[in-house]
């Protein structure tokens, strides 16, 4: 099916610097055919006018959980209500414009099935990059998930099985945890928890591979034995540090920062003390990472965008995202809006397929009423529109 979005505005930075500011853009067979000026040309296919809102690329979210240990209650769920409520996640991903997520850990690896269902067209739901099971060590850390959603190790080998065995699995990329937690009572999110070889094991079979290793980190040392030892991507990097910086600059690695954790909301099930313990380490991490991610930005790292919330609680959370990088890391609108889209797609690997607006880039777009790289606060609000590889969802 083709269609022709009618006087779009497209942002230069998102479009590849193309000279038009209100463009006509022309969709068939799941690409982008042609970027037009509207007085040049006959209108082809389904005719929408977008009447000068804005037309940007689809956005990424790095840092997805389809479906979490938060969501297994009872640990008996069977695997087609797990599978449901995947499937129910991912669309929901779609609606408020993602269309393209990478899962950095689901409940019997389902994620993986939420892919393959996409990718044969059984269901419409945005891109998904699989992570599979996260792999972790042994640790005091209580999660009520059990080997349904982490695997724990312990010494070389042992993450060499893991990784072997995740990737066997379907595994895109893989997650390590490299510190302790955040949104685990027993946690303790300045201290890391695996060894430089053990760290070494997993980057050695995802190279074998041709894949990538992402890494929980939020601890200084966590995340400089992570990028020493050849971590991809930087997940959370709360305490990031000055020499990190300098190592990331070089881009064979990446930050992929996720504030909206911070943005804590008591979940009904949690008791009262827990939430009490954790309203307190999320203040203390919201200002360290704030600061330190601050200092990232200005010396010009290219980020990710990812989210790490369950998107069930996201009508809620709706724009923390982009709010939280604005405010509490001083980042220009254009900055994020390039972190959601470009920048992300040049970490996902799928640069010259999505994540900007140029000719023979899948149709992978979003409508916003407003002019966000003017008012972030469009970014508060779901699209009018969205495509996912030219075909309209929403």
């Amino acid at each position: 099916m083709s269609y022709t979005l009618k006087n779009c505005r497209l942002i230069p930075e998102l479009s590849g610097q193309h000279h038009l500011t209100i463009a006509d853009v022309y969709v068939d067979e799941g690409k982008i055919i042609s970027i037009a000026d509207p007085d040049s040309h006959t209108a082809q296919g389904i005719v929408i006018d977008c009447k000068g809102k804005t037309l940007l690329p689809g956005l990424f979210d790095l840092h997805v959980h389809l479906h979490s240990e938060e969501e297994i209650m009872p640990t008996a769920a069977n695997h087609f209500t797990i599978m449901k409520k995947a499937m129910q996640s991912a669309q929901l991903y779609l609606d408020y414009g993602f269309t393209t997520v990478r899962d950095m850990g689901s409940t019997n690896r389902v994620s993986h099935a939420v892919r393959e269902v996409i990718n044969e067209g059984l269901f419409i739901g945005p891109r998904v990059i699989g992570g599979g099971k996260i792999i972790r060590p042994t640790s005091k850390e209580n999660y009520h998930a059990g080997d349904s959603f982490i695997r724990e190790v312990t010494g070389h080998n042992e993450m060499l099985k893991a990784a072997r065995e995740e990737f066997a699995e379907g595994a895109d990329i893989i997650k390590i945890y490299a510190s302790g937690s955040a949104l685990q009572t027993s946690g303790v999110p300045t201290q890391p928890i695996f060894l430089p070889e053990e760290i070494r094991a997993a980057v050695t079979i995802a190279t074998m591979e041709g894949k990538k290793v992402a890494a929980h980190c939020h601890s200084r040392e966590a995340i400089n034995m992570c990028l020493a030892d050849g971590v991809y991507t930087i997940e959370h990097a709360t305490y990031v540090d000055d020499e990190a910086i300098e190592i990331l600059k070089t881009e064979q690695s990446y930050l992929v920062p996720t504030l909206t954790p911070m943005h804590h909301r008591k979940p009904n099930n949690r008791d009262p003390k827990d939430d009490a313990i954790l309203e307190k380490k999320l203040k203390v991490l919201a200002e360290a990472s704030s600061k330190r991610l601050r200092t990232a930005y200005q010396a010009g790292l290219k980020m990710g965008f990812g989210t790490d919330v369950s998107i069930h609680s996201f009508s809620n959370r709706i724009g923390i995202e982009f709010k939280m990088r604005k405010e509490l890391c001083g980042m220009e609108n254009i900055d994020i809006l390039l972190q959601a889209t470009k920048y992300s797609a040049l970490i996902a690997g799928l640069e010259g397929v999505t994540g900007e607006i140029k000719e023979g880039y899948e149709a992978d777009l979003i409508l916003m009423d407003g002019n966000p790289d003017q008012d972030l606060t469009v970014m508060y609000e779901k699209p009018a529109i969205v495509f996912k590889n030219g075909i309209k969802v929403v």
